[in-house]
């Protein structure tokens, strides 16, 4: 149908069939029909969970992290607060923007995601907490 519709032929060798509680015996029969390659499914699309209706506080953890981690590399250098700037816009602002997109951003997340920008430019580190003198 695919092929008569687009006049394009279809690469079985590359194709691909995935099936979601399916009996074995209509799977073999039906590739055998087809001539195509059994795969899984798997979890993740483009880095996104494919079956999950909220995120569980563990995948934006990970998210987190991840932005920590990025830092690592930038907070032994003698770092401008221009450049520190640059930094935080292009790189740590965007990490999250692709998740928040297909999910929504827990404030909670949000807030420590704000910590981690503030403390990176103010401080140069993310972990670290600044001490308020008091007179």
């Amino acid at each position: 149908m695919y092929e008569k519709a687009s006049h394009e032929k279809t690469n079985l060798q590359k194709t691909k069939i995935y099936f979601l509680n399916y009996f074995e015996v209509s799977k073999k029969s039906i590739t055998k029909i087809w001539g195509c390659k059994i795969d899984e499914l798997s979890n993740k699309y483009l880095g996104m969970p494919l079956f999950v209706r909220r995120f569980k506080s563990q995948y934006w953890d990970v998210l987190v992290q991840k932005i920590q981690n990025k830092l690592i590399r930038w907070k032994e250098k003698c770092l401008s607060y221009e450049v520190k700037l640059v930094i935080i816009k292009s790189m740590l602002q965007s990490m999250p923007v692709y998740s928040a997109m297909v999910f929504k951003l827990p404030i909670t997340i949000s807030d420590k995601i704000d910590k981690i920008c503030i403390r990176f430019l103010w401080l140069g580190d993310s972990k670290k907490e600044k001490i308020t003198l008091v007179s």
